[in-house]
């Protein structure tokens, strides 16, 4: 078996194999189980336009919905004078992404998963931050699935771009931000904001105004159903039965909230900054004690994205060190309060998204690697990070000049091999990993040829000879 570029942890258990071929011919070789490598990133398919800034939105059907964001080119101050108003959609099963229905133009929204299957995309902003090209948007919009559009849905009371979202038990939606109290013009002259709250009702598909907290940052439902909002070095309890606010402590050192993340055992971890910039810290909060606790502290310092692994660890990835856009992730394991670094990111990305996938896999879309100055990379690109599978061949058969290759792990836009060269390959629509088509492949393929397949991302399968039976 030929070695791949990437390293392999688990033994292989071989047994000899003869397949016989449709025009007598036979490939001899050795089956083998699938092995998989450690979790590493790999590209998967670019996105149609670069974008960050944007949401990332797992649907009901296991694909992702990615929404607005600005993009290249830019200009002015913020660099958010060009904003999307397209939405594309990944599907992990053939590992590309495509567009759907248009949005109104806007970035620094929230978007939140309906328990209908629906999508609420909720505010943002328009052109950039410079006096006189400042737009706030104020409209909300409803994503169906199944018919790929965006429809108009009540219009936001006060709140605008950089607000937190959350789906409570009782199916409303809470949003928490800052809100304008004054002209944008004084707006941009006097920054003069405060703490504001609002409900989505998607029975009525009317906005409400709420209890509004005392901070704004990021929220997180805790499993008895009320909502954790962090900010600073204090947090708050929202309680929708009576949407009222009420004190959950002050952090110990966190003063720059960066991440909050629900974990497993029904504790949030949070990870940001102190006093100064130069460290990063991570605190645990238990809501049955109401306390706050430090843990071990990350490797760096960055304001990228956490999730949640289906292993039950928090990966971080990407982000800012200092002021640049970093490719170093880390994995934060609960059971031991331990960090650990994992393999980076192919592209160094701020401002991206990251989803769980169904598979257990963990997307990460566009981002930009830079400050908006001189020489800012604007990525359409997409990486997965989970473990890789090595393609594993079971059978081949001609069949009408085609070659038919069935086997385990052969991802979207595998390849095969005949003699080391690559072959015009299709993955079956109907089993795109367990089987292969070769659309002349069939016609080439004689005794005494190997045959392998590659995946995109560089990984082969055992090789098998063709020979006469």
């Amino acid at each position: 078996m030929k070695s791949s570029r990437y390293i392999v942890r688990h033994a292989f258990a071989f047994a000899a194999a003869t397949l016989v071929g449709a025009f007598g011919f036979a490939l001899t070789g050795y089956s083998q189980i699938a092995p998989v490598s450690d979790p590493i990133w790999t590209f998967t398919g670019n996105l149609h336009t670069n974008r960050y800034g944007h949401t990332a939105t797992l649907l009901l059907n296991g694909k992702i919905l990615v929404a607005g964001g600005g993009g290249f080119p830019c200009s002015g101050g913020g660099c958010y004078s060009t904003v999307n108003s397209t939405a594309e959609l990944y599907d992990p099963s053939t590992a590309t992404w495509s567009y759907t229905g248009s949005l109104r133009r806007r970035t620094g929204h929230s978007a939140t998963l309906l328990g209908n299957g629906q999508v609420l995309v909720a505010g943002g902003v328009n052109y950039g931050y410079d006096i006189g090209k400042f737009s706030y948007v104020t409209t909300a919009e409803l994503y169906n699935p199944e018919t790929g559009r965006w429809r108009l849905t009540g219009g936001l009371k006060a709140l605008y771009a950089g607000h937190a979202a959350t789906l409570l038990q009782n199916g409303k939606v809470l949003l928490v931000g800052t809100s304008l109290n004054t002209s944008i013009s004084a707006q941009v002259a006097s920054d003069s904001r405060f703490p504001s709250a609002e409900l989505y009702d998607p029975d009525t598909e009317t906005w409400n105004s709420s209890a509004a907290p005392t901070i704004a940052g990021p929220l997180t439902l805790l499993p008895d159903g009320t909502v954790l909002v962090v900010s600073g070095g204090a947090a708050e309890l929202y309680h929708p039965d009576t949407e009222t606010w009420s004190s959950a402590g002050n952090l110990n050192v966190i003063r720059s909230v960066r991440t909050a993340t629900l974990l497993n055992n029904g504790t949030v971890l949070i990870t940001g900054e102190g006093e100064s910039s130069s460290a990063g810290y991570a605190e645990i909060y238990d809501p049955a004690m109401g306390i706050w606790s430090t843990t071990s502290n990350p490797f760096t310092v960055r304001g990228g994205t956490a999730t949640l692994m289906s292993d039950g660890k928090v990966l971080l990835a990407g982000g800012y060190d200092s002021l640049h856009p970093v490719s170093g992730e880390e994995l934060y394991d609960a059971t031991t309060g331990t960090w650990s670094l994992t393999s980076h990111l192919n592209d160094a990305r701020a401002g991206h998204t990251a989803s769980l996938l169904p598979d257990g896999k963990v997307l990460v879309a566009g981002g930009v690697d830079g400050d908006f100055d001189i020489g800012t990379i604007f990525h359409d690109t997409a990486e997965l990070y989970g473990p890789v599978g090595i393609p594993k061949i079971s059978a081949a058969t001609v069949l009408d000049r085609k070659l038919f290759v069935k086997g385990e792990n052969f991802e979207p836009g595998a390849v095969i091999l005949i003699n080391g060269e690559s072959q015009k390959t299709a993955n079956d629509i109907q089993s795109p990993k367990s089987e292969l088509i070769g659309k002349k492949a069939g016609k080439k393929i004689k005794a005494g040829d190997t045959l392998q397949v590659r995946n995109p991302n560089g990984t082969l399968s055992q090789e098998f000879i063709f020979e006469i039976q």
